[in-house]
């Protein structure tokens, strides 16, 4: 069973468990959000 393209937010994205998961979700096909604490981070995420 496929699941369809779903838009997810992670909250911690650039966290231990964000940073395995984010690209995950994306090669699942997947649009992904996600937010981090520190604006430095949030350049990880694009």
């Amino acid at each position: 069973m496929e699941v369809p393209p779903l838009k997810i937010l992670v909250a911690g994205a650039t966290g231990v468990v964000g940073r395995r998961l984010v690209p995950l979700l994306v090669r699942a096909g997947h649009e992904v959000a996600g937010t981090t604490r520190r604006a430095e981070r949030a350049q990880a995420l694009t």
